[in-house]
């Protein structure tokens, strides 16, 4: 593994650490200047071979990728930029293509050892950037407090940036994992009742609500506003037996010690003793 590769690996296990935005663009300036120091390198190799030469600017044209990648996120946080990734991997096939050709020009093994672009730095950079826009994008629903349209916009549109990347299902797991560690985030469970909806599964979305509107309810300090799942709650409700995938009921909870926090499917209820209304699957 090279400087440049052992770096970047660095970088990736420190991503775990990161809990904020500012952190994570800040590994992203890192990536983004490591790149434009190996661009730089790559550049002042000088050949008058023209296959060769092409073959370099095709790595070239991969470090801008993954440089215009990074900033533009830094600027903008637009997730969809993992987009442009994958072009990373059709230019790198191409660069496979030429230098298996090239391998046997005039001069090809001094030009080929001065710099080593190989598969293991490719993705290496590639792996790193989208571990790092993934945290971002549950960062970024995180920071949304969905108290008002403006609220609901963006995460709409968030979810509509996944499902067109085809990544609803990869982000859908990751948020259901958070929900362990903010089990009493309106903004998850918000989230989640959309992606539900999206995804047709009508007995999650209803018991996600249903979990949603009880929370707030218990929660006397929540902005959440209840106009943005009711409607949703009262078609379904209107067009589904609802009989078939739950039922309603009450329980008390009691522990000894008391004070214990209490959990029904990750979600927080509260502390014992406490009684409250939920949903039997």
């Amino acid at each position: 593994m090279n400087n440049i590769s052992l770096y970047t690996y660095s970088i990736v296990l420190s991503i775990s650490e990161a809990d904020s935005l500012e952190l994570l663009k800040e590994r992203l300036l890192i990536i983004s200047e490591l790149m434009s120091h190996f661009k730089e390198e790559i550049s002042e190799v000088k050949t008058a071979n023209l296959k060769i030469k092409g073959l370099y600017e095709i790595q070239i044209s991969i470090c801008n990728i993954f440089i215009n990648a990074a900033l533009e996120f830094n600027e903008t946080e637009n997730i969809a930029i993992l987009d442009q990734l994958k072009e990373v991997d059709e230019k790198f096939n191409e660069f496979l293509i030429l230098k298996e050709e090239y391998e046997t020009e005039e001069g090809a093994d001094e030009l080929f050892s001065n710099i080593t672009f190989n598969r293991e730095l490719k993705d290496s950079y590639a792996d790193t950037i989208t571990n790092i826009i993934q945290k971002a994008e549950l960062l970024l629903i995180l920071s949304i407090n969905v108290e008002d349209e403006e609220d609901i916009y963006y995460i709409t549109e968030i979810l509509e940036r996944l499902e067109a990347a085809g990544r609803l299902d990869e982000f859908l797991k990751s948020l259901e994992n958070e929900l362990i560690n903010y089990p009493d985030s309106i903004t998850i469970l918000y989230t989640l009742s959309d992606i539900y909806k999206r995804k047709d599964m009508v007995e999650e979305e209803y018991n996600t609500i249903m979990s949603l509107e009880e929370f707030a309810n218990n929660t006397p300090d929540a902005r959440f506003s209840y106009n943005f799942i009711y409607d949703r709650r009262e078609y379904i409700e209107s067009e589904y037996d609802i009989s078939k995938f739950l039922q309603l009921g009450s329980i008390r909870v009691t522990t000894a010690p008391e004070g214990a926090s209490i959990y029904i499917n990750r979600i927080y209820k509260g502390t014992s003793p406490i009684t409250f209304k939920f949903c039997i699957l």
